[in-house]
């Protein structure tokens, strides 16, 4: 196999300076075997596949227009859960268990399809939790997430949704290892704000994280019945003491009304 005078250096040129280099170097170099001319890899087959870096975003733009209208949604989906977004960035990387994309899916079987297909074009790295041994999926490479024109339109459509979505999990994952105790449910302020995202948001949740608001809902309602309880009791037992009293002053009002005629009476039987 022989390169075209020029392209070595381009290609090197090109993922020098990127993050993880060498992957991408393989990636674009596989890429780029496909566009050979007889034993000769060209320029105008680099520049057919986008370059070294233009090839990913390429590729998943051509995977992505392969997918029925379901399925592109949950694309859309599953690289959302795939990425962290900080402030005034494209986003990185984010391992997610398999389990998490699939329990968010509208449809988890051709979900497994897309992720297999997206992973056998080396866009998707699947590999294992080491320490619970559940499958993981990660996006291949970080340029990815700047050089796909699609997903950096996702992203920055949906900065807000990815980040309240995670700090969801987080809460999730909190209460599910302390056993579901209510302590960690929402409350105030922050629940209001997730029961609004929820009801907004594009970003599909998963069964659990649904199952942590609405028990942060009830709790809620929960509590509000018992605080309305509470006041009506009390209200209940401050009518009550009100009539007591009530009564209480009519009694010791008759009772001096009488302590005085019989005062009276006796200072006139005394004088008779």
């Amino acid at each position: 196999m022989e390169f075209e005078d020029g392209l070595v250096p381009a290609i090197i040129d090109d993922v020098l300076y990127q993050p993880g280099g060498l992957p991408l170097l393989q990636y674009a170099l596989s890429e780029l075997f496909e566009t050979r001319e007889g034993l000769t890899l060209t320029h105008a087959g680099y520049e057919q596949i986008g370059g070294a870096v233009g090839a990913l975003g390429k590729r998943a733009e051509e995977l992505y227009q392969e997918l029925n209208d379901l399925d592109k949604q949950q694309c859309r989906q599953m690289f959302l859960r795939l990425a962290t977004i900080g402030e005034g960035s494209d986003g990185t990387r984010r391992v997610v268990k398999q389990s998490e994309l699939m329990a968010a899916a509208l449809r988890p079987e051709s979900l497994e399809e897309i992720i297999e297909t997206f992973s056998l074009y080396r866009l998707l790295s699947l590999d294992t939790n080491p320490e619970t041994r559940s499958p993981t999926v990660e996006v291949a490479h970080e340029a990815i997430l700047g050089e796909w024109k699609r997903l950096k339109t996702w992203l920055n459509e949906s900065r807000v949704d990815i980040r309240l979505q995670q700090q969801l999990a987080g809460y999730v994952q909190e209460w599910e290892q302390s056993d579901g105790d209510e302590s960690f449910l929402l409350r105030g302020s922050r629940l209001e704000q997730f029961e609004g995202w929820r009801e907004t948001s594009q970003l599909s949740l998963t069964p659990t994280e649904n199952e942590f608001l609405d028990a942060s809902v009830h709790l809620r309602a929960q509590k509000e019945s018992e605080e309305i309880e509470r006041q009506e009791r009390e209200q209940h037992l401050q009518k009550r003491v009100r009539l007591g009293l009530q009564a209480l002053a009519i009694v010791m009002f008759i009772a001096t009304i009488v302590s005085g005629t019989m005062t009276i009476r006796a200072n006139r039987f005394s004088l008779d």
